[in-house]
């Protein structure tokens, strides 16, 4: 057998695990012709990478195109906000690593959208899910003063 070079990688696999034995090894699906020992004490695995090849960049995926507009698919709603007044969604987008803020008009239709609100209600939510009598309340009946049937299709209200 060959010496290893100071450079070689010492790790090998992944091997599929198919048992624990105790609290301090597992035996592996290793074959015959590499290892005749299958079982491994914890200190000497590690679970494999997401990344089967090391420096792979996987492509984001592209976008869906419905009446001639580029969509692509919400993966999860993690949270919302309001600033100034406007409701936002941080959205977890599928085929993507990072979150993004986004304004509620974006994401009409989301079936996320529910399912976060089912999960959160307390949390912030488009007028018609809002609570009554909050701050918010107060800045629609406002709305709805000063700005009469405008008023009232802005913040979706029916006449």
């Amino acid at each position: 057998m060959a010496k290893s070079q100071a450079g070689d990688n010492k790790h090998h696999g992944p091997y599929r695990v198919i048992r624990a034995i105790g609290t301090h090894a597992y035996e592996l699906d290793i074959p015959n012709a590499i290892q005749k020992h299958r079982t491994f004490p914890v200190s000497l695995l590690h679970a494999a990478a997401d990344d089967p090849i090391p420096g792979q960049v996987i492509p984001t995926p592209l976008p869906v195109i419905v009446e001639g507009e580029e969509e692509w698919e919400v993966e999860e709603v993690l949270h919302s906000r309001r600033i100034r007044g406007r409701l936002q969604y941080l959205v977890k987008w599928r085929g993507f690593s990072a979150p993004t803020w986004e304004p509620e008009e974006n994401l009409a239709e989301v079936q996320a959208i529910d399912d976060y609100h089912e999960r959160y209600p307390q949390r912030p939510a488009p007028a018609q899910l809002e609570p009554k009598g909050g701050l918010l309340s107060r800045r629609l009946d406002h709305g709805l003063r000063c700005h009469g049937s405008e008023g009232r299709r802005r913040y979706g209200v029916p006449e």
